[in-house]
């Protein structure tokens, strides 16, 4: 005897759209809610940072036609040296909205809400092979070996950590152990030197907190 009730043959497609909706749902609230927070009160904090204040200049200068290091650099040697992209993101919005903390402040939030839509797509990043990558990883570190030219090679407390940091970075396979050994020798350097006066107490505590991580970590 047959029942009056027949399967539904569509269930187990409506049980996978409902797993794919949730993820994608659960992106949409994280990047809505991240947005909120970035952007809440994004035009009244008082004053710029130093960065921002230092990337303002730039700007201006890059805008104006006559920045120091030329119309299109692609590397800005002030404020410690910095890679053009991010310098070149915010130039557009003040280009658009004038040179104002609002503008500059506008392009870092744009960035941090772009960043919670990668995450979605983060999995993708493990598909890519190496040798794809190789490129552009080649690109980059043309650019940050054009740095190298800023360096007083006349002063070995200067320039040694320049060249520990260059080094360590490929043999280490770590962006962040290379610049945390710099730290730790341009530290070192300035104290047996007797020039502890020239560097900033940020480096220093940099370098202490490195050499414990080191340490600890290994």
């Amino acid at each position: 005897m047959r029942s009056g009730i027949e399967p539904k043959g569509d269930q187990p497609e409506q049980g996978a759209e409902a797993l794919v909706s949730w993820p994608l749902a659960a992106l949409v609230l994280a990047v809505l809610v991240g947005a909120a927070f970035r952007y809440y009160r994004l035009s009244v904090q008082p004053g710029l940072h130093f960065d921002e204040a230092a990337n303002g200049l730039d700007i201006l200068g890059l805008l104006q036609g006559n920045h120091p290091a030329g119309r299109l650099p692609i590397f800005f040697p002030e404020n410690r040296g910095r890679e053009p992209l991010f310098i070149y993101w915010q130039a557009a919005f003040v280009a658009m909205l004038g040179l104002s903390p609002f503008a500059l402040r506008l392009a870092a939030a744009f960035v941090g809400v772009f960043f919670l839509l990668t995450l979605f797509f983060a999995p993708l990043a493990g598909t890519i092979p190496a040798y794809a990558s190789a490129a552009a990883l080649l690109y980059v570190a043309c650019v940050m070996a054009r740095g190298l030219a800023e360096v007083d090679w006349e002063d070995v407390t200067e320039y040694a950590p320049a060249v520990v940091t260059a080094i360590t970075m490929p043999l280490t396979y770590s962006i962040a152990t290379g610049i945390g050994l710099g730290f730790i020798t341009y530290a070192l350097g300035k104290l047996i030197a007797g020039k502890v006066s020239e560097a900033s107490p940020a480096v220093l505590v940099l370098a202490v907190l490195f050499a414990i991580k080191f340490a600890v970590a290994g």
